[in-house]
């Protein structure tokens, strides 16, 4: 009970929009990712796939399908080349320097979190904020804020290597997470 208690804190952690000045181990959030703290380390995945290591293997599998449809995306000219680009980590002018990422999935979000994002380039004129969202909405919504600290980006798709590409290259100081959007790969590359 005590190790459920203990994984269901570090969750809350990951996952409830928290700031991290300092984030969890890799050990306790490895532990949150495999099941735990949902209640899915029962008897059925002692000694077999667990969670995370199951969605890994699909999002890897499935990858093929969505760079095609995103790539139709850019075809129907929904999309351009370069978000193509950027949903692929493939991002130009990374901020150098200490880097506050902001991650908010949609317009709702991301206007809720405004006045933090405000408050941050005010209080800290030095800081470089890396935002990223979900839509291209939310994209345009965020640049047309027109701060210089400001760097706006799509998400890239959820695959460890993309992001463990993107950290090397970054100087993460704080990673704010706005609501719960859930993409394990990413927490997990972060934490």
């Amino acid at each position: 009970m005590q190790r459920n208690a203990k994984i269901r804190e570090v969750w809350r952690k990951i996952f409830m929009a928290r700031v991290f000045r300092k984030p969890p181990s890799r050990a306790s959030a490895a532990c949150a990712f495999h099941g735990c703290a949902l209640g899915l380390r029962s008897r059925f995945w002692e000694g077999h796939l667990s969670p995370m290591l199951l969605y890994r293997c699909l999002i890897t599998l499935l990858m093929p399908v969505l760079l095609v449809a995103l790539f139709i995306r850019v075809l129907r000219k929904v999309e351009s080349l370069q978000d193509f680009r950027e949903r692929l980590g493939m991002w130009k002018n990374l901020p150098s320097g200490d880097v506050i990422w902001i991650h908010g999935a949609s317009n709702g979000e991301l206007r809720a979190a405004r006045p933090l994002i405000d408050g941050l380039c005010t209080q800290n004129p030095n800081a470089r904020l890396l935002v990223t969202c979900n839509s291209i909405s939310a994209k345009n919504m965020v640049r047309a804020w027109r701060r210089s600290q400001l760097n706006v980006y799509l998400a890239p798709v959820d695959l460890g290597w993309v992001y463990g590409r993107l950290l090397r290259k970054l100087s993460l100081r704080t990673f704010i997470l706005i609501e719960a959007d859930f993409w394990p790969n990413r927490m997990r590359a972060i934490a």
